[in-house]
């Protein structure tokens, strides 16, 4: 089964870079739009667009929980419990149902799709944008051939990682190694990864 659609899929990441650059209209242009985490659209949707149709997440607890209806929600973690991903999926319900329930409750949600661990296996715990862009790139047969790329950076330490925040990361708060995540997203524009 196929998580991605064949069209074109903008890939939205939380980086300042859009920031000004007026890309919310093209950015919405695309068939499949795929943002992540903690994004935020309200007072950037001239930069940033406004619709998002997959939402992809670590599902780790500074992730909050979203209520919007999404047509897939893509879990970048496959090792997560079960549990962080059911509280974010029903952020209502705050009592969690007991564990068989809980697997029932996350397999009744036909558009929740977690990473195979074959791609963590080939590119390791990575960023949740770069873990969707390799999903992407192995699903549509080693290319990203229709994928378009706004706000990423590969983790410019010295700026803030999110156009929603001002403030820059604290050294050591973010353990993605952007040159690392850089060269490997420069191996999947060649095919060769």
């Amino acid at each position: 089964m196929r998580v991605f659609p064949r069209g074109t899929i903008a890939v939205v990441g939380n980086a300042p870079t859009e920031t000004g650059l007026a890309r919310g209209a093209e950015i919405d242009g695309h068939e499949s739009i795929i943002r992540f985490n903690n994004f935020q659209l309200a007072g950037f949707e001239a930069d940033y667009g406004t619709r998002t149709t997959h939402w992809a997440s670590a599902f780790y607890p500074d992730i909050a929980p979203r209520s919007e209806n999404f047509q897939r929600i893509l879990c970048t973690t496959p090792m997560l419990d079960e549990r962080f991903i059911y509280y974010h999926l029903d952020p209502a319900n705050h009592s969690l149902p007991d564990y068989a329930g809980l697997v029932t409750a996350i397999q009744a949600r036909n558009n929740v799709e977690i990473v195979p661990y074959e791609i963590i296996r080939k590119i390791g715990i990575r960023s949740a944008g770069l873990t969707v862009l390799a999903w992407i790139y192995f699903e549509r047969g080693r290319t990203l051939n229709g994928v378009f790329l706004f706000g990423f950076s590969f983790f410019d330490k010295a700026k803030p990682h999110h156009y929603f925040q001002d403030i820059a990361p604290v050294v050591g708060e973010n353990d993605h190694n952007g040159q690392e995540e850089k060269e490997l997203f420069e191996l999947m524009i060649k095919g060769k990864l």
